[in-house]
Formats: C-alpha cells, sequence, structure tokens
C-alpha cells in the first residue's frame, strides 16, 4: 500500500514498474502485489494550495538560476505569520527541506536550507535561504519547499541556464 502522509500533496496516480496501482479504499491510497523483485514506485503528485491566512511565500523568486555557480540568497522565503522552529544540523533546518522534481538538474546533494532567524524570538525562524552547492546542470525542475513543523508547501518552477564565462 502506497499513500500520501503529508496533508500538503495530493497523489493522483502510482505506478510499480511502470503498471499502474489500483486505487486504495481511501482517497490518495494506492495498492499493488509486491513481486519477487525489486519494484520502482513513481506517484504523479500535485502540491495543494497554502492557505492565504499563513502567508508563506517565496522572496523574490528567481526563476532562473546560473549552472556552475554559488547562488546563496537568491531564493527565499518567508513563513509569514506561521513561523518554523529553529531547529538545525549539519543538513540544514530540521523542520523545513527543499525537493527538486528534477534530480539531473538539481540533485538534492546541491541544496541546503538554511534559516532566517525570527527577530523576535530566535527559538524560531521567520524564513529560509535555499543554498545552492556545484552539481547544477542546465534544464528546468519545480522546487518544493517544505515546512513540515506547520505541514505545509510551496513551489516554484525554476530554469538552470549555462554559465557564459
Amino acid at each position: 500500500t502506497v499513500s500520501d502522509a503529508w496533508n500538503f500533496i495530493s497523489v493522483s496516480k502510482v505506478y510499480a514498474n511502470g503498471t499502474e496501482c489500483a486505487a486504495g479504499s481511501e482517497a490518495g491510497e494506492f495498492t499493488f502485489t509486491m513481486p519477487e523483485k525489486d519494484v520502482t514506485v513513481t506517484a504523479e503528485v500535485t502540491v495543494n494550495a497554502v492557505s492565504e491566512d499563513d502567508g508563506m511565500t517565496w522572496e523574490n523568486p528567481e526563476e532562473t538560476i546560473m549552472a556552475d555557480s554559488l547562488i546563496n540568497d537568491s531564493l527565499r522565503v518567508d513563513f509569514g505569520s506561521e513561523l518554523v522552529q529553529n531547529s538545525t544540523s549539519s543538513d540544514g533546518m530540521t523542520y523545513a527541506e527543499v525537493i527538486s522534481t528534477n534530480q539531473d538538474v538539481i540533485p538534492a546533494s546541491s541544496m541546503r536550507v538554511e534559516s532566517i532567524e525570527s527577530s523576535g524570538n530566535g527559538a524560531y525562524a521567520s524564513g529560509a535561504r535555499i543554498l545552492f552547492d556545484d552539481g547544477l546542470t542546465a534544464g528546468e525542475t519545480t522546487l518544493i519547499f517544505i515546512d513540515t513543523d506547520n505541514d505545509r508547501a510551496i513551489t516554484l518552477d525554476v530554469t538552470v541556464v549555462p554559465r557564459n564565462y
């Protein structure tokens, strides 16, 4: 059984080794019989709209990113009225993450989320920066920024272009 674990996404279809899985007994749940070999499971998902009330938004989103460059502050997220716990590790924020839908363009190993501390309380973050390392290649992807503390997400379509030296 495959099901969506996050409230901020909807799963429309699931495939096991390219074969569409049957819908389960509940919305967002799909089933298949596990064969005796490895299975690749893929899903068609959409990110549900973020409530206008909580105000999580991209700040001045850059929709074009240069490959082979260190971007630092070019992609920032403002958490709006729902702050996020400011807990970090060597991988970045504990309660926020970013996913690229095209790992060939922006692999997970090339991104890290860094908190922007709330001015009123250091235990919470008012926003985040997405930092990029080497490993970006030309192409298109969608970035999904996930706030797991408040169970919400936003997306941004991004084009990575070659740097003209």
